[in-house]
């Protein structure tokens, strides 16, 4: 059972987390802050270092909350094909809910909202973004050393072409409002498997 301090953490970083992604870190002033917990900067800070602090460990809960769920869906599948197809279903048919409910995409916004003003913040955005990246490539190797994919792939290189073709769908989507971009690259992706990746 966790501590009523544990718990008040917890309350914490769910109210903060949409705050947070909508306004920025940087810009997310203490009065947004109590708005969104009812709670004075002494009760938020006492269970946090500083803002700083506050920022990189609500930035964690939601990586664990909006991304870490696609890597729980590609590791259930039995074959690195369906790996990276259960990855381009979580993005066409979930991602986009994922966004509307914590306010935008926390690797593009805060990576781009941290990049010269939070050197701390920034530094675990590129941690999760190599992690993911890593683990795709990781997926496409599985496929390669088990005969599902071509054996002359280059899994470094194709795990950097799909993600980079996911966070630019995902760009488009939140800016436009228009999950048809992200829908249309995931299918994308997906006809790259069949034609491209596979044997």
């Amino acid at each position: 059972m966790s501590s009523k301090k544990e718990q008040t953490t917890q309350f914490i970083l769910e109210k903060v987390a949409p705050v947070f992604i909508r306004n920025g870190f940087i810009g997310t002033s203490f009065d947004k802050l109590n708005e969104a917990t009812g709670m004075s900067k002494g009760a938020i800070y006492g269970n946090f270092k500083d803002k700083n602090d506050l920022a990189v460990q609500t930035f964690n809960y939601i990586v664990r909350k909006a991304l870490w769920p696609v890597a729980d869906l590609m590791n259930a599948q039995p074959t690195a094909e369906l790996k990276l197809k259960a990855m381009t279903a979580f993005y066409r048919d979930k991602y986009p809910q994922h966004m509307k409910k914590m306010g935008g995409c926390p690797l593009m916004r805060v990576g781009i909202d941290t990049q010269h003003l939070n050197e701390a913040l920034f530094h675990r955005v590129k941690e999760v973004v190599e992690k993911l990246k890593n683990n795709l490539s990781r997926v496409i190797r599985e496929g390669v050393d088990s005969g599902e994919f071509k054996a002359d792939l280059n899994p470094d290189v194709y795990a950097g072409r799909m993600y980079a073709t996911i966070q630019g769908s995902i760009f488009l989507t939140n800016t436009l409002s228009d999950p048809s971009y992200l829908i249309d690259m995931m299918n994308s992706l997906d006809q790259i498997i069949e034609n491209e990746i596979k044997k």
